[in-house]
């Protein structure tokens, strides 16, 4: 596009021409005070701009009767009358187009080939409120919001160190969607960095509306159903991945920050878990091992048992599931799959339906559904029961609903046509998949395989913090230790 003419009105008319009949787009021409010979021009988009600092500390300013002239060169109006907290000069017109839709307002004066950049944006923004999917009882209240600079600033109050890099980038031909790379730079691998450089600079579309666009780009297996890359509307938990030796990533109008790498065993971490003693982190965290082996397994087990291998069951409860499930017209692999249905129908409709209602949906509706079904003797007790527990445990790992809701249909067709032999097929490629996948180089169900015995004291239990005195060996980060040793609580005795 070239550079800023010299000449006030080229610039004015090639910016009108480039933006044509946008309404929102304020030109704002006046004389320099006590200089009516010279002429300068505001650019700025209208909703962008903070207008009180823009009226009191810049048209005020430079407008206002003053005995002596303002000068017309811009270095001196940036310099002695601007009261503007960060201003800077720009030739580039293309930058400057990218700077005045990202909210900048630009100064030209008439013989001045270059243009005064005024970071005076404003926009609406959320307040910083507890995120509605990551609750916690103890720890921090506060989540991300949709602008960056509020979410960048967040981050920084966690992490108080000159290392904490924060790299902008801008993606999308057309939204100019502003992303922010974040590591600390003594900790993280170099290479990790480079390579979320190298992915995120080779998306080349036509808009990035939230970070979900970004992930997925960038992600290791597009095609699996496991996500390999992490997200988080939580700042505490963002800035302990940063200390790990992560890379975080920020997108301009998402609330959703991105992680890499992810592991699998983080999953079912809760930030809460660092928070509290590692009694009772521990036994939680091994519970949600299991509520996750129940949600995809439970069903799948029930057909297999029922259908195949009754001989596995005490013969009074036997007994039982026959006498109920000889007065439904539909066998128990028919029951379990439209039930499983019914249950998804019934958590898509209480997520999409406004929170007062979408929440007596959810409850009303299975305990009605569930209730006439077993009255009027479609479905047996058994099943409601076995899909009740097989809910319960799929809501406790949060983050794996998608995946269990998808493992779980499939394990029900599998070993409903298979049986326990199917089953333990499926269950064994799905452990190969596993084993197979990588997040950004790095192996999926680390520190489990490959074995990595000192990573595991923050997998399946929780040891004390005083314990974890290097950071996970997986990353290869540039400093391995978190902690000085030995910080044991050693309290005196007796009190003198």
């Amino acid at each position: 596009m070239g550079t800023v003419f010299s000449a006030l009105k080229q610039n004015i008319d090639y910016l009108k021409q480039v933006w044509g009949d946008n309404t929102d787009v304020v030109f704002r021409e006046f004389h320099l005070a006590g200089n009516s010979e010279k002429k300068a021009a505001l650019v700025f988009v209208d909703g962008l701009v903070d207008k009180k600092i823009l009226n009191d500390n810049v048209l005020a300013p430079l407008m206002l009767y003053r005995e002596e002239k303002i000068s017309d060169e811009l270095s001196f109006i940036a310099e002695n009358i601007l009261t503007v907290n960060s201003v800077k000069e720009e030739t580039e017109l293309e930058k400057i187009i990218e700077g005045v839709m990202s909210g900048a307002a630009y100064i030209f004066a008439d013989g001045c080939a270059v243009g005064l950049e005024l970071d005076i944006r404003d926009w609406s923004a959320r307040s910083v409120s507890e995120p509605g999917t990551e609750i916690t009882i103890r720890g921090p209240q506060e989540g991300f919001v949709e602008t960056l600079k509020i979410n960048l600033a967040l981050l920084r109050r966690k992490i108080r160190h000159p290392d904490l890099k924060m790299e902008m980038v801008k993606v999308g031909e057309y939204s100019q969607t502003d992303i922010a790379i974040i590591y600390i730079e003594s900790i993280c691998n170099s290479a990790l960095v480079e390579e979320v450089r190298r992915r995120i600079a080779g998306i080349k579309v036509d808009a990035i509306l939230d970070s979900g666009y970004v992930e997925q780009y960038i992600e290791d297996a597009p095609h699996s159903i496991f996500p390999t890359v992490g997200n988080s509307e939580r700042p505490d938990k963002v800035s302990a991945k940063l200390l790990e030796g992560r890379v975080a990533i920020l997108v301009d109008g998402s609330p959703v920050a991105l992680t890499v790498p992810l592991l699998l065993p983080e999953l079912f971490q809760s930030v809460e878990d660092y928070y509290s003693r590692p009694f009772y982190a521990s036994f939680i965290r091994l519970l949600r091992y299991l509520a996750f082996f129940f949600s995809i397994y439970a069903p799948a087990l029930y057909i297999v048992i029922s259908s195949y291998h009754q001989e596995l069951l005490p013969i009074q409860l036997f007994a039982v599931i026959l006498a109920t499930e000889g007065t439904v017209p539909f066998s128990s692999s028919v029951s379990i799959f439209y039930a499983n249905l019914l249950n998804e129908l019934l958590r898509e409709a209480g997520l999409r339906l406004p929170k007062s209602v979408g929440q007596s949906i959810g409850i009303v509706g299975g305990i009605v559904l569930g209730d006439a079904a077993i009255s009027a003797g479609i479905i047996s007790a058994p099943v409601v029961i076995v899909m009740a527990l097989t809910m319960i445990c799929t809501f406790i790992v949060n983050p794996l609903l998608d995946v269990s809701s998808l493992l779980r249909l499939a394990f029900i067709v599998i070993s409903s046509t298979m049986g326990a032999f199917g089953l333990m097929i499926a269950s064994m490629i799905l452990l190969y998949h596993l084993v197979s996948l990588r997040s950004f180089g790095v192996p999926y169900l680390s520190p489990v395989a490959p074995l990595s015995l000192c990573s595991l004291k923050d997998t399946f239990i929780r040891m004390p913090l005083w314990k974890q005195d290097k950071r996970p060996s997986m990353f290869h980060v540039k400093n391995i230790v978190r902690e000085k040793k030995h910080q044991e609580p050693m309290p005196p005795r007796h009190l003198q």
